[in-house]
C-alpha cells in the first residue's frame, strides 16, 4: 500500500527543519568567531533525487530508506555531542519490533517524531532570540509516486546530516568526524523504518534535553563578559 499523504508530510517537514537548521548554524557562527574557532558554518546544498529515464523512475523503496536511515543516525549521533556538550546522558532508545506496527505504523511514528523534534527545535530558536521559518501547510502529494518522495526524504535528510556535522565541527564539539554516513547495502523495508523511527525518536529526545537546559545556559551566557570587550549574548 502506498503512504504518498505520510510521505508528503515527512517530506514538507524535513526541508522546514533543514531551513530551520541553516539559521542555527549561521546565528552561533557569533560562537566560533568568539573562541577563534578556524572554521564557520556554511549550509550544504539540498541535491533533489533526478528521475530516471525509464521506469520506475526512482530508486527502490529499499534503496531510498537505507540512505534516509545512515543519514538520520548521523544526524542522531551529532545532537548527542550537543547533549554532551551541557553535560547531559543522551543514548538511542530501544529499537521497536517492526512486525509488531507494520509499514504503516511505523510510518505513522515516525512523521509524530519528526514533527515533534521539528517543533522543539523552534523553540529553540526562539529561546535564542531567533525567527523560525513558518510551519509547512497541511500537505497534498499531488503526481509524487511514493518512490519519488522516499528519494526527496531521503534526499533532505543527507543535507540535514551533512549540515549538522559541519556545525559540530565549527564548534569544536568533541571529536566530530566529518566523514559522510557509511554506505550500506538496501535493507528490508521495515528494519529500515524501525531503524528510522528509532533515530528520529532519538533526534527527538535529545532536542527536549537541550530546551530544558538552554534558558540556564544562556542567561550565563548573556551575563558573561569576553576579554575586556561588551558582552555577547551568544552561547558560551
Amino acid at each position: 500500500m502506498a503512504h504518498e499523504h505520510l510521505l508528503k508530510m515527512l517530506v514538507d517537514g524535513l526541508e522546514n527543519m533543514a531551513c530551520d537548521f541553516e539559521i542555527f548554524g549561521k546565528l552561533l557562527n557569533q560562537r566560533a568567531e568568539v573562541h577563534d574557532f578556524p572554521h564557520l558554518f556554511k549550509p550544504t546544498d539540498y541535491h533533489p533525487p533526478k528521475p530516471f529515464l525509464k521506469p520506475p523512475n526512482y530508486p527502490s523503496k529499499e534503496e531510498s530508506l537505507t540512505r534516509a536511515v545512515e543519514s538520520a543516525v548521523k544526524v542522531a549521533e551529532n545532537y548527542a555531542l550537543v547533549v554532551a556538550y551541557f553535560h547531559l546522558d543522551s543514548k538511542p532508545p530501544d529499537l521497536l519490533n517492526p512486525e509488531r506496527f507494520g509499514e504503516e505504523g511505523l510510518l505513522h511514528l515516525i512523521t509524530s517524531w519528526q514533527e515533534l523534534g521539528a517543533g522543539v527545535f523552534k523553540t529553540i530558536l526562539k529561546l535564542y532570540g531567533e525567527r523560525p521559518v513558518s510551519p509547512p501547510p497541511s500537505p497534498e502529494p499531488g503526481a509524487a509516486s511514493e518512490l519519488r518522495l522516499w528519494a526527496e526524504a531521503a534526499a533532505w535528510l543527507e543535507k540535514i546530516a551533512a549540515d549538522s556535522t559541519l556545525f559540530t565541527a565549527s564548534q569544536e564539539l568533541s571529536k566530530t568526524s566529518k566523514s559522510r554516513p557509511k554506505k550500506n547495502p538496501s535493507a528490508p523495508v521495515l528494519e529500515s523504518l524501525a531503524r528510522l523511527e528509532q533515530a528520529l525518536h532519538w533526534t527527538t529526545a535529545d532536542s527536549l534535553l537541550v530546551a530544558n537546559a538552554l534558558p540556564y545556559h544562556l542567561y550565563r551566557a548573556a551575563h558573561t563578559s569576553y576579554g575586556t570587550g561588551p558582552k555577547k549574548t551568544v552561547a558560551q
